[in-house]
């Protein structure tokens, strides 16, 4: 069975996937991302195939940014798929009050260029929303 999880998924979880959201939305777990995954999945060995995030990484500060990856690098399968939407910083709307990361192509470039992955994606689109995608080598 095919385990997907979406981190901050909102009222609204993406099809197929299990929603992890801080807010009770009706999602199968309610909690921080990182608390959730570290008890329901690295401590259980359980391994993750998919893991999309959609506009939640730019509302953690960077050092949470680099904890959460290491985390998912650690419960993602091998061969297993990682897609990231983020606002450009440039995007008019990156700069709110609750974002607390300003991401770049070059964020994503610099941080996943190792052995542990192979970037599939990493574009910005005409809204400026970088898409980033990976799989955990």
């Amino acid at each position: 069975m095919t385990k997907k999880i979406e981190l901050g998924s909102g009222k609204n979880p993406r099809d197929g996937y299990d929603g992890i959201d801080e807010q009770d939305f009706g999602q199968k777990y309610v909690g921080n991302a990182k608390d959730v995954l570290v008890s329901v999945f690295a401590d259980d060995g359980i391994e993750v195939d998919e893991i999309y995030a959609s506009h939640f990484f730019e509302h953690l500060y960077p050092d949470k940014v680099v904890k959460l990856l290491v985390l998912i690098e650690r419960v993602l399968k091998k061969g297993g798929k990682l897609w990231i939407v983020v606002p450009h910083k440039d995007h008019e709307r990156a700069n709110v009050l609750w974002h607390r990361t300003y991401f770049t192509e070059f964020t994503f470039e610099d941080y996943f260029d190792n052995a542990k992955w192979k970037i599939t994606e990493l574009v910005t689109n005409e809204r400026k929303d970088i898409h980033f995608k990976a799989i955990k080598l």
